[in-house]
C-alpha cells in the first residue's frame, strides 16, 4: 500500500500516527505494559533432547 501513496498522503499518515517520542515497554501482559526488571523462570524444562532410537527400530 505504501507504494501507492503520494508523498502528501504519506506525510499526513505519519503525522496522524502520532508516534513521535513513543517508546515501547520491554514486555506486555494482556496488552498492559510491564515495568521494571522482569524475573522470568528458567524455561529449560520445556526443552529436552530427543530419545535415541533402539537398535533395529526406525525413527520415521
Amino acid at each position: 500500500m505504501n507504494r501507492t501513496l503520494t508523498d502528501t498522503q504519506r506525510a499526513v499518515l505519519m503525522k496522524i500516527r502520532n508516534l513521535e517520542g513513543y517508546k515501547s515497554a520491554e514486555a506486555y501482559l494482556y496488552s498492559r505494559p510491564l515495568t521494571g526488571k522482569l524475573d522470568l523462570p528458567d524455561t529449560g524444562q520445556f526443552f529436552v533432547a530427543p530419545k535415541t532410537a533402539s537398535p533395529g527400530r526406525s525413527t520415521t
